[in-house]
Order: structure tokens, then sequence, then C-alpha cells
């Protein structure tokens, strides 16, 4: 799930006050807010997200 920080704490609030998920649940959600480089452009946001996503897929495919 994609989002900004406030919009993804309120999906989570949404699902678990709506028993919609458990905790344990959210927690195999992926939320990439993108990594800490200076994105300032929404190209370089889209940059950002992209780099999270190939690393996260790559920790997965050494763990």
């Amino acid at each position: 799930m994609i989002g900004s920080r406030r919009k993804i704490a309120q999906v989570c609030d949404t699902f678990l006050n709506n028993g919609w998920a458990t905790i344990e649940q959210w927690e195999k959600i992926h939320t990439p807010i993108g990594l800490e480089i200076g994105s300032k452009t929404v190209q370089e946001i889209a940059v950002s997200i992209a780099a999270q996503l190939i690393q996260v897929r790559n920790e997965i495919k050494k763990g």
C-alpha cells in the first residue's frame, strides 16, 4: 500500500477499529514511503519508492 504516513495511519486505524484486520495481519502489509534521498518532485518521489521496493524485494530473497 502506498500513501503518506498520515494516510497509512488513518487506514490502519480504520481497519483495526472496524475489525477488518488484526494487528498481526496489518503488520504483514508493506507500506513503502520511499527511501530518504531528499526527493522534491513527483518524479523523484517515484524513484525513491521504486528504490525502496527493490530494496525490500532483495532483502526477502536473502532471508
